[in-house]
């Protein structure tokens, strides 16, 4: 579809999707996967400590909604909301890869 096209009855359009510094689904240039965002590590008996040091910083960074339940994976029903779900997804993935980099995996397993 040419840059002056109108999309045809069969193709979908996309909407856009724009994001600002100030939405959850912003990530800055230091928000990498392996990042570890908190020096508390969840070790099997500091779970309280350990999950509002994380709440705090993930409200801190404007992400608490991924995991509080607030900000839900949107739907894609006609494949118009494709650039939201996809960005949705990646935001989640790095959170979640946060997450997994505060658990002291070792110390869990014995």
């Amino acid at each position: 579809m040419g840059k002056h096209d109108e999309p045809k009855d069969n193709e979908p359009t996309m909407n856009p999707f724009i994001i600002d510094s100030q939405s959850p689904y912003f990530l800055r240039p230091s928000d990498l996967l392996g990042a570890i965002i908190i020096t508390v590590r969840l070790n099997g008996i500091n779970y309280n400590m350990w999950e509002q040091a994380v709440r705090t910083t993930l409200k801190a960074i404007n992400k608490l909604a991924f995991i509080d339940g607030e900000l839900s994976r949107p739907e894609n029903k006609d494949g118009k909301q494709i650039a939201g779900v996809n960005t949705w997804d990646m935001v989640n993935s790095t959170i979640t890869s946060w997450i997994v980099n505060m658990i002291d995996l070792k110390q869990m397993l014995e």
